[in-house]
């Protein structure tokens, strides 16, 4: 029997996940129960996910809406509870047909799976949302899409978005409205430069993001002076004081003064949002001029730190064998200055941060140049922004010259006693200026004397002391004291032993002002009468920071001892009993960083050193 073989391929079931073919042969004869005519293959593999991109969407579970600003939700969106509806849900949006949808949150995989649109993250019934919780701080969300009911068969591409929720007051912002740009936020108590925003039209704007349905703000802005005065309704976004159409403000000039604004939000009879009902801001407009105020020359050391302040022309400033820099005093939000000097010494600088120096420093650390004698012109300009760059302030410049004024007669200076007013010792004569060995005195003061009768009397005199005891004053009038005086009645201070050096410079005008005379120095030692040698010692590392090491001579059976005194001549630390010889270490990590000294007593022998602590 001849047979005809007819082969026919049938699909019989196509999912995403899953394909079932069956082949099959059969004649065209009756079956013969005997004989084998089915042929039969099936076969199951898995499809590729078809492409698809997820997307989510913010929704007013209220309404059913999506809100507008969040449809879609931008990857790393910040979502500001305050002026949002109080009813919130996300959807996942599914470009291609699915049957299910899976929802992973914050690390909980299925969270909830959805079988039917909208595919909503706390679920709906019918398109209506359920309402859901969102808590403060960053959120991880998936949805994976699944070709079958309950997140079964295959997957497509999932669908990843990270947000954050934050619940943040609405806020207001000032608006050029020349431009339609926000110039910046308005804090409440702030205060705003007139020169900032002079002549510019201004709006003020509530910070709402988006269009809220049902919204409306009425306004009130108020000057303590009355020139500003209005109540203003907004129903339509943005919501601006002044108004606008359609986002192009219209502006006023707001005159300097103090301003009060109130802003109330209406929502209807059925708020649904999470806001405060009014807010209010108070700020005021000020002419904060930049400005260079003066300028400070100074020698940038322990004792001369301050230095003198000017900015009048003329003034005549002492030679100093000491590197000086000069830096610029300002007033205002200052981001730069530019200050330059030309004369015997030339320089331009922009400085970026303060102290404004003009040989620039570093972390308060001055750069400094020696000045030599001659006639000098400095100016400096204050910038709005670093680098020179804004609105400019206006210039300072001023003329001064390093030079002598011979014209003081000095006659001497004396070492008084300030109890008893009684002459001690002549430190400075007119004669001679020898170093000199004084007795120890407990409350005692250095007074100048200088001839009046037969030249001119100073104005003042910078007076500085350093040595054991430090001091710096600057005296207005007679009698000029180092460490002043009520009346003629002195102020007084233990010196204690050591060296010292005295400096003073007269000036023509109060206060260190106008022009300087000629800088005079004493060098004087204070001792007990009892310690009549000096002895040997070595002092390193100097400057220490954690220890210094101290090496004195062998002197017989005698041990020593030692007293460590800060720059004010205070006591804060005793070394007793060491064997001298022998090197001594001292533990200092517990002083401040500074100046100090540290007396040394050797049997019947003394000395001072200074070191620092860094």
């Amino acid at each position: 029997m001849k047979t005809k073989l007819h082969l026919s391929l049938w699909v019989i079931i196509l999912t995403l996940g899953f394909n079932f073919v069956t082949l099959c042969a059969k004649t065209t004869d009756p079956v013969i129960p005997s004989q084998k005519t089915l042929s039969t293959l099936v076969y199951e593999a898995p499809i590729d996910p078809i492409p698809t991109e997820v997307s989510f969407t913010l929704i007013d579970a209220s309404n059913n809406r999506a809100i507008p600003g969040f449809d879609p939700i931008a990857e790393g969106t910040e979502i500001n509870l305050y002026a949002l509806p109080k009813f919130l849900s996300i959807r996942a949006n599914v470009p291609v047909h699915y049957e299910s949808v899976r929802f992973d949150y914050d690390g909980e995989a299925g969270f909830r799976v959805e079988n039917f649109e909208p595919y909503a993250l706390f679920g709906d019934l019918k398109g209506d949302y359920n309402p859901g919780t969102f808590s403060s701080g960053s959120h991880t969300l998936s949805a994976s899409p699944f070709s079958q009911d309950n997140a079964g068969g295959a997957s497509g591409n999932k669908g990843i978005l990270h947000f954050s929720i934050v619940k943040r007051s609405v806020s207001f912002s000032l608006v050029d409205a020349d431009t339609d740009q926000d110039l910046f936020t308005i804090d409440n108590g702030m205060v705003i430069d007139l020169n900032s925003i002079n002549d510019k039209n201004l709006n003020i704007r509530t910070n709402h993001d988006r269009p809220l349905d049902g919204l409306s703000v009425r306004f009130s802005i108020n000057s303590l002076d009355g020139v500003i005065s209005r109540i203003w309704t907004e129903h339509v976004f943005p919501y601006s004081i002044f108004g606008d159409i359609k986002g192009d403000f219209n502006g006023v000039q707001l005159p300097e003064g103090s301003y009060h604004i109130l802003a109330v939000f209406d929502y209807g009879d059925d708020p649904g949002f999470e806001v405060e009902p009014s807010i209010e801001l108070n700020f005021s407009i000020q002419d904060i001029e930049i400005k260079v105020n003066s300028f400070t020359i100074f020698a940038p050391t322990p004792y001369l730190a301050e230095g003198q302040e000017f900015n009048d022309s003329g003034l005549v400033f002492p030679p100093s064998s000491l590197p000086l820099t000069i830096r610029a005093v300002t007033r205002g939000e200052v981001g730069s200055v530019k200050i330059e000097i030309n004369g015997p010494i030339t320089s331009s600088r922009i400085e970026n941060v303060s102290p404004y120096s003009l040989f620039g420093d570093s972390g308060g650390i001055f750069a400094s140049r020696l000045f030599p004698e001659g006639e000098y012109e400095l100016a400096a300009t204050p910038f709005r922004e670093p680098d020179g760059q804004g609105m400019a302030g206006k210039t300072l410049t001023v003329t001064f010259s390093i030079g002598i004024d011979d014209n003081y007669f000095l006659n001497g200076a004396g070492l008084v006693d300030a109890e008893s007013l009684n002459f001690l010792d002549e430190l400075l004569s007119a004669d001679d200026g020898n170093l000199t060995l004084r007795n120890l005195v407990d409350n005692a003061t250095v007074v100048l004397d200088y001839d009046c009768k037969n030249g001119p009397c100073p104005g003042s005199v910078f007076m500085a002391l350093n040595g054991p005891v430090t001091s710096s004053r600057i005296e207005n009038e007679l009698p000029f004291s180092l460490f002043g005086d009520q009346n003629g009645d002195f102020v007084g201070q233990t010196l204690l032993t050591g060296d010292y050096t005295l400096t003073f410079t007269p000036f023509t005008q109060d206060n260190g002002m106008g022009t300087a005379g000629r800088t005079t120095s004493a060098d004087f030692s204070i001792v007990d009468a009892f310690f009549q040698k000096r002895a040997n010692a070595i002092l390193f590392p100097n400057p220490a920071r954690e220890s210094i090491v101290l090496k004195t001579d062998k002197k017989n059976d005698h041990s020593g001892s030692a007293v460590i005194f800060d720059d004010l001549g205070r006591e804060v630390k005793r070394v007793p009993n060491f064997d001298p010889g022998q090197e001594k270490s001292i533990d200092v990590s517990e002083l401040t960083i500074g100046i100090y000294f540290i007396q040394i007593q050797l049997g019947n022998e003394w000395v001072t050193k200074k070191f620092v602590v860094n």
